[in-house]
């Protein structure tokens, strides 16, 4: 077929600028039967031919460069009419060379998946869609990043729960698959978090400190919180139980007097910890915080 003339080309680049039908690929081969890809754009005047089709066509310089650069990557043999542009465009300007032929056969002849970031391969989703390849999907085949979270993932859930009404949340969370998707990742989120903090104390002399120094404030606090309790619990008991029991109970004296022995002995085994902590100043107090109050932080 014969080359079409530098008009006929600005002709076309035109028409297909206005339609909106999906041409990119197209246009990309219209501009580069005019600018062939060469080894030297120095000599091959490809800038200039370049700038003249954006300036007589009204498509902008970048536009034309860019889908000429995709149509020489993916050549119409190999171009699979289901996959769109946008993905070929991803593998023609963003994947190593070397990836293209792989990733070319992949899109073509393999169900679209998506690598999600434990490096999992899992099919793709759309609302309402059947599966099709999208940029997102292709990027993770080749180590970049997607632009979006997948659908169903946690961090599209984390967005959309904090952009979400009250209301929208509540009923979001009545559908088991969202909320054993919310629950997971907030128990991932927190194991991760543990794991940083857990490693940034063992190599920190600084850090231990730190952690020491506030383990001992809570431990103040709880101690405190404590002992408000129980002046609470005296008051009451001196007040209000004691005299209304007299000398003893009446009723089986023997089984109350166990039953009141057990509750001290609890109460001092509760507080033996801190007893031993106090008097010996050797306990590891990470390990006896973990023991004593472990139960009482939820």
């Amino acid at each position: 077929m014969a080359r079409k003339s530098f008009n006929e080309t600005v002709t076309r680049i035109r028409q297909l600028d206005a339609s909106e039908d999906q041409v990119a690929f197209e246009m990309g081969d219209e501009v580069l039967e005019q600018a062939p890809m060469g080894a030297s754009h120095a000599h091959n005047d490809t800038e200039a031919t370049l700038r003249r089709l954006a300036e007589e066509s009204g498509v902008d310089y970048s536009v034309l460069d860019e889908r000429r650069k995709v149509s020489a990557a993916i050549p119409q043999g190999v171009r699979t009419p289901s996959v769109s542009w946008s993905v070929y465009r991803q593998i023609a300007l963003y994947a190593p060379e070397a990836e293209r032929p792989r990733l070319i056969e992949l899109v073509a002849t393999k169900a679209p998946t998506q690598i999600d970031a434990n490096g999992i391969e899992r099919p793709t989703r759309q609302l309402n869609k059947a599966p099709r390849w999208t940029k997102d999907a292709i990027r993770t085949h080749f180590g970049k990043k997607p632009y979006n979270d997948p659908p169903g993932s946690a961090g599209l859930l984390g967005r959309a729960l904090r952009e979400a009404t009250p209301e929208a949340v509540a009923e979001a969370l009545e559908v088991p698959e969202v909320r054993r998707a919310v629950y997971d990742g907030l128990h991932r989120h927190e194991e991760k978090s543990a794991e940083r903090k857990e490693h940034f104390i063992a190599t920190d002399p600084i850090a231990r400190r730190i952690d020491q120094s506030e383990a001992m404030i809570e431990l103040e606090r709880w101690v405190d919180a404590l002992r408000r309790h129980l002046d609470r619990q005296i008051e009451i008991l001196n007040h209000t139980i004691l005299p209304r029991l007299g000398k003893a109970p009446d009723r089986d004296p023997a089984a109350m007097r166990h039953f009141l022995a057990e509750a001290l002995t609890d109460l001092d085994h509760a507080t033996a910890p801190i007893r031993t902590f106090v008097e010996r100043g050797d306990s590891d107090i990470n390990v006896f915080l973990a023991d004593v109050l472990g139960g009482k932080r939820g």
